[in-house]
Formats: structure tokens, C-alpha cells, sequence
């Protein structure tokens, strides 16, 4: 084996991984995410599996329709609280 071999697989392998990872990196798509201070979008797109199913299914919703449900379903929740039974 030559004296420069392992210097030169290791070079490679760096350059490689370099390449890799830079295909990983996918750039925010405008629209979609919205940064610090700027207004949310208002369609919100999501992909999902419905249950017991494999295929992928991509769902637009509204994005102030989506807090309205939130904000229903916080307050459903708050009036189904049970209250603490005694312990004697």
C-alpha cells in the first residue's frame, strides 16, 4: 500500500460527505414559512397518512380557521374537567 493511500481515501471522504450535506439543505419556500415579525400565511399546507391508510395526502387549510378550531377545542376541553374526588 502505498504511503499517501490513507491521506488521499480520507480527502475523499471528506469531500464526499461535504457534497452530502449540502444536499440536504432545503431554503425555506416563501409562503410558507413566515419569519420573526412578518405576518403567517393564511393557507397552511400539510401532508398527512390518514388512519390506517399508507397513501400521503396533502391538506390545505386556513390558517385563522385552524386557530378558531384550536381555540374551540381548548374551551370543550376546560368544560370537561372533572373535579378532584375526596380521599377520606
Amino acid at each position: 500500500m502505498k504511503k499517501n493511500a490513507v491521506p488521499r481515501a480520507a480527502g475523499l471522504l471528506s469531500v464526499a460527505a461535504g457534497l452530502l450535506a449540502g444536499c440536504a439543505y432545503e431554503p425555506p419556500k416563501p409562503g410558507v414559512h413566515a419569519g420573526y415579525g412578518n405576518p403567517r400565511a393564511e393557507v397552511t399546507c400539510m401532508f398527512e397518512a390518514p388512519t390506517g391508510s399508507n397513501f400521503v395526502v396533502k391538506r390545505c387549510r386556513n390558517t385563522a380557521d385552524m386557530d378558531l378550531e384550536g381555540e374551540s377545542a381548548r374551551n370543550m376541553a376546560d368544560g370537561l374537567k372533572t373535579p378532584v374526588p375526596e380521599i377520606r
